[in-house]
């Protein structure tokens, strides 16, 4: 009852271009459970606290990445299917706006810090890769940033559904399908399809379930508990055995896209809330400012 509750707070904030509130839950869960992956793996290495334990048990709550991919794409997707019109450039401004100031003051941080603690006096090409966002040879700094030359390629792709929404979207789901197969063999292959795009595909098709058939349901509880036990367990498994990097993007995918669509159906089934002040802004606040956090912790 606690946690039905506590999921209705996300429900009461006000909707834009009807976004779904159920998924601002998922998407702090997603955003403390890197923060978690991170700082467990602190905890664990060597020349901290060595205590492998803590780092054994945490090492599979990066899966929230692929949460947070799959969530992009449900969210920049949804007001097309909804038939809500936007201009592109209001949609590229909102975009560079969602991504750069945090991105960039995050970069600037350990960027010079590392120069003025450790010497470490940061070359173009880092400055490119860490500030900018570009790919590169050279690793962002911090290295959590290649999510966000991720999502930066992803909402460029999907500008193309503004001038055809069905050709834009052939377009983004066969360069998601594309990802899955393309050797890795340069930097721009390894930026351009990387494995994980195909899970804002999976996004964007729950956007478009979500808007044609998805009703509440009591069952949806269960499909998003079971989702995400099935993400957390892929997640682990995948370190233990190595798994493929395509195959483990895919199911990671294909299981977050079903917690998606298990939060999305709650909307509307809870009486009211336990806390007579709903405290839905703070907790949205919580959700919305997942990239500043997990990158401030790692």
């Amino acid at each position: 009852m606690v946690v039905a509750n506590f999921i209705d707070a996300f429900q009461r904030a006000p909707r834009r271009y009807g976004f779904i509130d159920g998924v601002h839950a998922l998407r702090a869960f997603a955003a403390i459970s890197v923060v978690v992956y991170h700082a467990g793996g602190a905890v664990g290495a060597d020349k901290y606290f060595a205590l492998a334990g803590i780092k054994q048990a945490t090492s599979g709550l990066d899966c929230g990445v692929d949460i947070f991919f799959v969530i992009s794409g449900f969210v920049i997707s949804l007001p097309l299917f909804l038939g809500k019109s936007q201009r592109i450039g209001r949609y590229v401004v909102n975009r560079l706006l969602r991504i750069y100031p945090i991105s960039i003051l995050t970069a600037v941080i350990f960027l010079g810090f590392g120069w003025l603690l450790y010497n470490r006096q940061p070359s173009l090409d880092q400055i490119a890769s860490s500030i900018l966002l570009m790919p590169s040879e050279t690793t962002a700094t911090p290295v959590v940033l290649w999510t966000l030359k991720q999502e930066l390629l992803f909402y460029a792709v999907f500008s193309l559904t503004f001038i055809h929404s069905t050709l834009g979207l052939v377009v983004v789901f066969g360069w998601s399908i594309a990802s899955l197969f393309v050797p890795d063999s340069s930097v721009f292959t390894h930026w351009f399809f990387n494995p994980h795009n195909v899970q804002f595909a999976f996004g964007i098709l729950g956007a478009f379930l979500s808007t044609k058939f998805l009703v509440a349901s009591k069952a949806a509880p269960w499909v998003a508990a079971i989702s995400l036990t099935s993400v957390l367990g892929i997640s682990e498994y995948s370190k233990l055995v190595e798994m493929n990097e395509a195959l483990t993007a895919l199911m990671l995918g294909f299981f977050a896209s079903g917690t998606v669509l298990g939060m999305a159906s709650l909307r509307g089934r809870i009486p009211k809330p336990i806390i007579p002040h709903s405290p839905s802004k703070s907790l949205i606040l919580l959700s919305g400012s997942q990239y500043f956090r997990y990158k401030s912790w790692c």
